[in-house]
């Protein structure tokens, strides 16, 4: 299933948090069918742990009379022992979230360490504790319009559009966007180069200049 910017950021934000219970994305493991009344059905993030899955709905608000047919799907869903079902309303999630705008100094500490890790051969660590880096530094540029957490590729598009980076440096964001988010969503075998790295952090420092 295809998924909006605001899925794609709750899918982000929700994937550690499932991690940290011992899920994983159920596309890196072979997925039996669906309980035989929902074939047709495909849910917006699928889990596994221990030969179990759990299907999560995404909704961007509640609508009541959505909310109690989706209420019925997860009770009929959760018949079959093999499933469970979670529903998720974007925007509950996305307000409780307050990020903090972080000082200058947290930044370049940042960045040393991206440069600790790279020397150190941990490339694709380096390349996700950038992108958080990078979130940071462009929230540190415009706060009000990064107030909340925001998806990598709005980013990039807001930082091009407001001339903080260059047509080359928003090309070249695009294509680690692509990257970033093949590797965050497990796939483990997505090239990422010391270049890529050094990419990134060339454009973090320019916004930390910019500041």
């Amino acid at each position: 299933m295809s998924h909006d910017a605001h899925e794609m950021l709750a899918i982000d934000a929700l994937l550690p948090r499932y991690q940290s219970m011992g899920y994983v994305q159920a596309e890196n493991v072979d997925i039996p069918e669906l309980p035989k009344e929902f074939r047709g059905y495909q849910p917006d993030l699928i889990l596994a742990k221990n030969g179990k899955f759990l299907a999560v709905e995404l909704k961007s608000r509640r609508i009541n009379s959505v909310h109690r047919r989706l209420e019925e799907l997860k009770a009929a869903f959760e018949l079959d022992p093999n499933w469970k079902f979670e529903l998720i309303y974007l925007d509950d999630k996305l307000n409780q979230i307050q990020i903090l705008q972080q000082p200058t100094s947290k930044i370049l500490d940042a960045l040393t360490n991206i440069e600790t890790a790279v020397k150190g051969g941990h490339i694709e660590s380096s390349f996700l504790l950038g992108w958080a880096t990078f979130e940071a530094a462009a929230r540190n540029t415009h706060s009000r319009t990064f107030a909340k957490p925001q998806s990598p590729g709005r980013l990039a598009t807001v930082l091009a559009e407001r001339g903080e980076i260059d047509p080359d440096e928003a090309s070249k964001l695009r294509e680690l966007v692509s990257k970033r988010n093949s590797l965050i969503h497990g796939g483990l075998d997505t090239d990422i180069s010391v270049a890529d790295v050094v990419a990134l952090t060339n454009i973090i420092r320019k916004l930390v200049r910019s500041n």
